[in-house]
């Protein structure tokens, strides 16, 4: 057998591996992130403890990011993963059980059970994937994940949260995940690695991406923490505003694929240029689209979420360049932290800038990130200045 047709992975790892991101994230992330809050709200906690618990799974998922390349060299991927999905669905089976006053050190080991699988997961996958289709595979992977996070909330609004139930159910999705894993092969570490990404300015350095990814989830994040405020601001009902962030969510899914896709055909540099640009002219926009019935600022938001969740999909595109698999979980590690990490500022900043300047605060925030970051493709990025007609050349 050829090395080049060793090099092609089976469409069923492919299709398993992508199944136990969505069923993992359904459990741990989807239900679980929308439930704990609620949950400790029917509790009679007050705000600030319902905060801080919140906050304590995205620290743990942070700690699990960062011990994840460890793990997976110590341990592998396979057994990575299970002992992620296994500690959070342990962390979610209990928590009923428990004092309230425990739910903030369950949350923490929940969230580094996410990061365990995050990175455990990802690297087995976009390895094992050729770098020509990389972009495609990449994009529907952030799909199956935006489902599962969009699906998640809807299931805790129909089970309920004020018994073990969905507690149960979340556990179960977790755990579920495990079972793609069964019928698939260890990742060895005597894997050819893929071949190195296509010459002629279509690659992204890895760095690169976590600026990028960094940057999207700052704007994303504000936009979905204040944009009941905005709406609430330009006159638009409850109902309206649900119907709004439904759009968002839709636009965050179905627009990854193609994202993906143009960074294969078009080069990396030039879709996040494209999608920087797109951000940009959407935010200044919001104000002349919130008229009518909403439909406007609808399909707007449907727009500029999908290229906002599309910064990430190009982090991670990028991140996946590296053949080498500690190299590929590390570089995925630096993409989710500094994702992470400016998701939690976006709705800080934004919030205190609404708060002096109204909407106009946030309409300012997002344009200003996205020309920000366009500038800098431009210009000053790695590469920006290399001759040829390709802009991302590196």
């Amino acid at each position: 057998m050829s090395e080049s047709a060793q090099r092609l992975p089976r469409w069923s790892t492919l299709v398993a591996l992508n199944l136990v991101s969505g069923l993992a994230q359904l459990g741990q992330f989807g239900i679980a992130f929308a439930l704990i809050p609620l949950a400790l709200q029917a509790r009679g906690l007050p705000a600030w403890q319902i905060g801080g618990a919140s906050a304590l799974l995205w620290s743990g998922m942070a700690g699990g990011l960062v011990l994840a390349p460890g793990m997976i060299l110590r341990l592998g991927n396979r057994r990575t993963v299970l002992v992620g999905l296994t500690w959070s669905a342990l962390c979610l089976a209990l928590m009923p059980w428990l004092e309230t006053t425990y739910w903030a050190l369950a949350g923490f080991l929940l969230g580094g059970g996410i990061g365990l699988r995050w990175i455990g997961n990802e690297t087995w996958l976009y390895h094992l994937t050729p770098p020509a289709m990389r972009g495609r595979v990449v994009g529907v992977h952030e799909t199956i994940i935006g489902l599962a996070s969009t699906l998640g909330p809807g299931l805790v609004a129909a089970v309920g949260v004020r018994h073990w139930h969905c507690f149960a159910l979340a556990a179960g999705f977790t755990c579920s995940a495990a079972l793609p894993l069964m019928g698939l092969r260890a990742l060895q570490s005597k894997l050819p690695s893929p071949a190195p990404a296509p010459s002629g300015g279509r690659a992204a350095p890895r760095h690169q991406g976590a600026l990028v990814a960094g940057c999207g989830g700052l704007m994303e994040a504000a936009l979905l923490a204040l944009l009941p405020v905005y709406a609430a601001g330009q006159g638009f009902s409850s109902k309206q505003t649900a119907l709004l962030l439904l759009a968002s969510g839709l636009g965050a899914t179905l627009l990854q694929f193609p994202i993906g896709w143009c960074a294969e055909r078009w080069g990396w540099r030039n879709t996040a240029l494209a999608c920087a640009c797109l951000s940009a002219v959407g935010a200044l926009l919001l104000p002349l689209s919130a008229v009518g019935a909403g439909r406007p600022l609808a399909a707007l938001l449907f727009l500029l979420s999908g290229t906002l969740a599309g910064f990430l999909t190009l982090g991670l595109i990028a991140a996946t360049r590296d053949g080498d698999l500690l190299g590929m979980a590390r570089d995925l590690r630096r993409v989710s932290l500094v994702f992470a990490s400016l998701s939690g500022l976006g709705p800080l900043v934004g919030g205190v800038l609404m708060s002096a300047w109204g909407n106009q605060g946030l309409v300012g925030l997002m344009s200003g990130v996205a020309l920000g970051l366009a500038a800098w493709l431009v210009f000053w990025a790695p590469g920006a200045r290399a001759e040829g007609p390709e802009i991302d050349g590196c």
